[in-house]
């Protein structure tokens, strides 16, 4: 009985060996026991023998199979492979000597509302999504159409509504976007202060091919009657020759046309530009003003009221181009915040 119980034993031993290929190492190395495959040695190459070649270790460290299907048997001599490479010791990758930082993640300075009274970040899905918003309408009559872009690129943000101006579209087309402030019936804000990014793309101009004085109205202003009379303008170009801020059509007493003239032009470059505005409905100390870069234009003082019961509840983003253009012209607006106190930029 004891003889028979170690043949038994010799025959299980045995019985793995047989059943499974073999792969020869090329070179001498250490091996780890794996349990269910026994480690032995053999002196020499035999026909059930695979030599581990350069191709074979590749397809290792990409799993392409398992290493737990062979017999892993370790030997002492060298029995290289037709066509192989003695792979030597494994490297390490190299480390970049000057690695690159992770580029900036998107907005990377987002702009800070503080206490605004209305902010539009143009976070929408697309542009019917925004055309459809309660506080959002579609001034365009021909000539162009706005759309919404989500690459813009901009100062702390990457969202942007553009009015495109179409080339050849004739006279007086009109393409831009208006802002109903939600609150305004509610507030009846009578001064507000509002910051801006805007960027012409570099082809602009306002001398046109058309009929008309030159001029594109960049940004009105308008009480609850939208109307001449109620209209704070914000035109650049105007004869194609300065930046006119009017209120009502009137230059106003005091009214400043000289820091813009004719130095607008370099607004036309392609970049984003900071506009802050103020404006203020006063009876004889009234406000209309805006800080571009830095640099302040203003309408003057004066009367700017048409009497108590009228507050600021719209804003126009682009309107008419008067003479028309030959040329496929953008404008984009970025983030609008808009505040009722002074939030005392500097």
């Amino acid at each position: 009985m004891r003889t028979l119980r170690c043949l038994m034993v010799l025959l299980a031993l045995a019985s793995p060996l047989a059943a499974q290929d073999t792969i020869r190492i090329s070179e001498p190395v250490t091996m780890t026991v794996i349990p269910v495959a026994p480690v032995v040695t053999i002196p020499g190459p035999s026909a059930d023998t695979t030599f581990l070649c350069q191709t074979i270790r590749e397809q290792r460290e990409r799993s392409w199979f398992s290493w737990s299907d062979y017999e892993v048997v370790e030997v002492t001599e060298w029995a290289p492979c037709a066509g192989a490479v003695d792979p030597g010791e494994p490297t390490s990758p190299t480390p970049d000597p000057d690695p690159q930082p992770d580029p900036d993640p998107v907005d990377p300075d987002p702009i800070d509302p503080g206490d605004a009274w209305y902010v539009q970040t143009w976070d929408f899905s697309n542009t019917s999504q925004m055309l459809a918003a309660p506080d959002i309408g579609n001034a365009t009559a021909g000539g162009g159409r706005v759309s919404l872009i989500t690459n813009a690129g901009g100062p702390g943000f990457n969202r942007a509504v553009r009015a495109t101006f179409d080339a050849n579209a004739g006279g007086e087309p009109q393409v831009g976007v208006d802002i109903y402030f939600p609150n305004a019936s509610r507030d009846r804000p009578r001064e507000i202060w509002f910051e801006y990014y805007a960027r012409f793309s570099s082809n602009w101009e306002v001398n046109g091919p058309y009929g008309g004085s030159a001029g594109h109205k960049h940004l009105f202003l308008f009480d609850q009657e939208e109307t001449g009379a109620g209209r704070w303008e914000h035109i650049t170009g105007l004869f194609g020759e300065v930046m006119s801020m009017q209120i009502a059509g009137n230059l106003g007493p005091g009214g400043q046309q000289a820091p813009f003239r004719p130095n607008f032009r370099a607004l036309w470059d392609g970049d984003w530009h900071r506009f802050r505005c103020h404006a203020r409905m006063d009876p004889r100390n009234g406000v209309w003003e805006c800080d571009i870069d830095g640099q302040l234009f203003r309408w003057g003082t004066g009367n700017t009221s048409r009497g108590g019961g009228y507050y600021f509840n719209q804003m126009a983003l682009s309107r008419n181009l008067n003479k028309g253009t030959n040329r496929t012209m953008t404008l984009d607006f970025g983030p609008v915040t808009v505040y009722t106190s002074d939030p005392g930029w500097q």
